[in-house]
């Protein structure tokens, strides 16, 4: 996933929650750690609890279609 240095967090957050799920998350954490750094630290903090609920909520997801995928592939082996 090719990322533009012009989005925002929650754009990266979007892209990331529509491509596939064993792609990777680097680009994400780059952009949060660019997007923290000039804010305060109370902001940082509230971006960062935001990013990270949305992070969870993609993992989640990921994992979810990741073990569909292994459940299917076993009952095909059956």
């Amino acid at each position: 996933m090719n990322f533009e240095f012009d989005m925002t967090i929650w754009d990266v957050l979007d892209e990331l929650s529509e491509s596939p799920p064993t792609s990777s998350l680097d680009a994400m954490w780059d952009c949060l750690d660019a997007e923290l750094e000039n804010l305060p630290l109370e902001a940082q903090l509230l971006t960062a609890a935001l990013a990270f609920s949305q992070i969870a909520d993609i993992l989640k997801s990921r994992a979810e279609v990741l073990l569909q995928d292994t459940h299917d592939r076993s009952d095909n082996m059956l």
